[in-house]
């Protein structure tokens, strides 16, 4: 099952290179629009770095040219598939486990934050509830 997981994950969830390239030359008349969502992909990374700071034991690695953000869970002293299970079932967000992208990455967590804020913001606070909750 984890090999089935790491191939649509990398297959069907998230933009490669080559893809990019190619959208680029498409994106090329919208510069208005891509200046509108790379501020907005801004203010939401804000909005996550923020309010994740608020977990002392939880460290934040947010990245400036992508919608997604690293967190460390290292701290909490489970494997980070647990992690990943406890968000699902008790926050009701997805988020991608470190060992998806190699043994140096376990005991982290992908956030991706390219939603709208309102919705996000609701996802950020049962977020930090349930990590709370596994940290007592």
């Amino acid at each position: 099952m984890r090999a089935v997981e790491n191939v649509f994950s990398v297959t069907s969830l998230r933009a490669p290179a080559y893809g990019q390239h190619v959208l680029k030359g498409w994106l090329g008349p919208d510069e208005a629009w891509i200046a509108e969502r790379i501020a907005a992909f801004a203010a939401l990374r804000k909005q996550t770095t923020d309010r994740l700071a608020r977990v002392p034991w939880l460290k934040v690695h947010p990245q400036d040219g992508t919608a997604y953000l690293w967190g460390d869970v290292c701290e909490l002293g489970l494997p980070d598939i647990e992690i990943g299970r406890t968000l699902a079932r008790d926050a009701a967000v997805l988020v991608s486990m470190g060992y998806q992208f190699g043994p140096s990455s376990n005991g982290f967590i992908r956030i991706c934050y390219a939603r709208g804020p309102v919705g996000w913001a609701a996802a950020l606070g049962r977020m930090i509830e349930a990590l709370e909750a596994r940290a007592r």
